[in-house]
This record gives C-alpha cells, structure tokens and sequence, in this order.
C-alpha cells in the first residue's frame, strides 16, 4: 500500500450523515432485515433488537435534517418489526440478547434501547402506541423503593435481580422519562427518586471519573446474596467464579472500563437532564466534574487504544450532544468543539467506500448503528459541522492520528 497521503478536504457533515442513513435503507430494501451485532467488544451474540432500535432513532434525526418521506416510512417499517413478537415474544421484555450465561434483556441498557426508539417513533408519527407501549413496559420493571434503582425483567416476565451497572439504570432512567412525559405518575415519581438517589449511587474517581457499577449494591450482603442465588438457580456459578470466556473476548482492566465509557454515561446524563432539568442534581459539583472531565487533554488522550471508546462507545458523537446539554457553551463553542469531535471520530470509524461508520472495530455492524447518537445534537450545531480529513483517513484501516 502506498504510503503517499491525499490532500485533505472539507465536507459537510451533514451530508455524511444521511449518506450513512441512505446507505442503511438501501440494504434493508435489499434483504427487508437488520443485521445483529455482537454487543461490542463484549462479543455476545444479540438478536436485531438493539441495532433495529439505534436505526429507528437515525431515521428520526435524519427526518428532522431534511423531512423526507421516505424517512419516515423507513422509521415506522422497522418500529413494526420492533412491536413485533419476533422482538417480544411473551409480551414482557424485549429479545435482545441470546441466552448464553446471561439474561435475554441485556439487563436494563437492552430495554431501553427499545424504550429510546419507542419515544423517537411517538414523536415522530404522534401515535399514541408507541408512547403507550414504552411506558408500559417501563412500568413492569420492578422498582426498588429502598435502592431508588431497577430490576431487569427477563423475556418471559420473570423479575430478575437489580441491574448493578451504573450505566444501565442512568439509561433506562434517562430513555423511561423521555417516552414518559408526563403521561404516567408513577413514572414520574420513580425517576424523580432515582435523580435525588444519585447523591449516592453514583460513585466518581477524584477527576470525575464514573465508576461501572452502583458501589453500594456490590457492597450490600443482601444483594450479593441475591447474585449468588441467581448463579446457583441459573447454573452459572462456576463461569462466575473463574471468569470464563471465549478466546477471542477482550479482557479489559476496571479503568479501561470507566475510560471507555465515560462520555456513553455523560450522554445518559445529558438525556436525563433534558426532562429533569429542575432538579437539584444538575446544579451539583458531581455533574460538574463528569462534565469537566470531557475537556481533558488526559483522558482526551487515553481514549486512544481504548477499545470501548472510539470502536464502540463513540466518544466523537457522545461528547458534543453531552456538552451541548450539561454546559453553559456558546453555540459557537459548542460548533468548534463538535467539528474537533466528529472529525475524530470520522478519522477512526469512517469508511468513505461503504458510507458507514463500521471501520476499525470488532461490531461493524453495531459501530455504524450508532452514528444514530449524534441525531440529539441540535440541527444548527449539526448543520454548521464542516469536518476536513484525506480520503486516505477514512479508507484504510491504519489507525488515526488526530490534527
């Protein structure tokens, strides 16, 4: 390969954006199905569930970037296949992973997903069904009144143990409020307690830093016992305790894990404050440091190499929609720290051959679904993102170096 470099040019970023979109709809016109991945570099096998949702809320960006029908149709077309018992089998929680040690909800962050996508479809066709059915599957998860956290459900309406990842219980919290709004009370109250509850369920290193897991759980005789029980019902015990994997699965450390996925846990605040914005949270230093820790020349540089960054949570589509959100930036700040974001992230996960975000990474097929994250960035910062990279950044498969 020659290792002569192109000269670089300038492009629209919001021409790439629905050329990924377009690239998306011709391929499901061809086979009329969503392809699964493989949850990252977790490497668990997944049913089309997650990869139909990321898709349905693309469409919705996309539609608000230029109102085409054909969007639209595209977006309602897979919000059938998700409301479809192939997805839902037993009318309780959504198929998203298959079972192999794990549960079949990949826990909380599984259902919603399916919730997020449900809250795009209400807003974008106004049909009440949607927004119906997210908050009612919203509502048969299990609440804990003592942790102000989740239970997962399984598929067939079994209710499992407290989802323990932080990330999870942020997510389903953020995405249950927003198809919410207002319609149910219950729900309302239940967020409204999760929110106040972070003062001690969230748990940061000294620079910000979220930790993975809701410390307190893990500390708790009560849970562990639980997680035990669960273990030894569900014959998992000894995969448990020597940690067994397959070969090809990626061992990370605790710290490559909060690194990683740092900016997916700001992005979860940036959409729970967009329906909780009064709430005392949003005007505390926790917040704060979370959100200060984006701008940081140190962890800016360990996400490189990481591989829950850049190959999976994309941090060049995550950071701008969660500085929009949690900072006081101007719209023209806002603008220049988008383009420096998105560009990085193109140089990465770009292939210019495929139109798709699928490049350098171990879930092609998840990584180019979630281009869908930057649809929450506002349409005037998106519009006004111009990214400038050599055709030879976004073809070959060398890793980038960041201008």
């Amino acid at each position: 390969m020659s290792t002569r470099k192109s000269q670089p040019s300038s492009y629209q970023f919001k021409e790439i954006y629905l050329e990924c979109i377009e690239r998306f709809c011709e391929e499901h016109d061809r086979t009329g199905v969503v392809v699964a991945g493989s949850n990252g570099p977790h490497q668990e096998a997944e049913t089309p569930l997650r990869n139909t949702a990321h898709w349905i809320v693309a469409l919705c960006g996309a539609y608000d970037l230029l109102p085409e029908e054909r969007y639209k149709s595209k977006a309602v077309e897979l919000g059938d296949q998700l409301c479809s018992p192939t997805f839902r089998p037993f009318g309780a929680s959504f198929h998203a992973r298959q079972a192999n040690g794990v549960d079949r909800c990949n826990g909380l962050i599984g259902q919603a997903w399916a919730i997020e996508a449900l809250g795009g479809l209400a807003r974008l066709t106004g049909l009440r069904h949607y927004q119906e059915t997210g908050v009612e599957l919203a509502l048969r998860h299990k609440f804990s009144e003592k942790w102000a956290v989740w239970h997962s459900l399984d598929i067939d309406g079994r209710i499992l143990n407290i989802d323990n990842v932080f990330n999870h219980q942020l997510w389903f919290a953020a995405t249950t409020s927003m198809v919410n709004s207002g319609l149910s009370e219950e729900l309302d109250r239940r967020v409204a307690a999760f929110t106040t509850a972070l003062s001690v369920n969230l748990k940061t290193e000294e620079n910000g830093l979220v930790r993975h897991h809701v410390d307190r759980l893990l500390s708790s005789p009560e849970v562990r016992l639980a997680g035990l029980l669960k273990h030894l019902r569900d014959g998992t015990l000894i995969r448990r305790i020597w940690n067994i994997r397959s070969t090809d699965k990626q061992k990370p450390t605790p710290d490559e894990y909060r690194i990683g996925y740092h900016s997916f846990n700001a992005y979860g605040f940036a959409l729970l404050k967009r329906t909780t914005r009064d709430h005392e949270f949003w005007s505390g230093p926790a917040i704060a440091k979370i959100t200060e820790l984006l701008q940081s020349p140190a962890f800016i540089q360990r996400l490189d190499n990481n591989i829950f960054s850049y190959p999976y949570n994309p941090p060049g589509f995550e950071v701008p929609v969660a500085l929009e959100t949690l900072s006081e930036k101007s719209n023209a700040e806002l603008t220049a720290i988008a383009t420096c974001w998105i560009t990085r992230q193109l140089r990465f996960s770009y292939d210019a051959t495929q139109r798709s975000m699928s490049r350098n990474c171990i879930d092609p097929k998840t990584q180019a679904a979630r281009i869908y994250e930057i649809s929450r960035l506002s349409n005037e910062i998106l519009s006004a993102v111009e990214v400038s990279f050599a055709s030879d950044d976004v073809v070959t498969g060398a890793s980038p170096s960041y201008a």
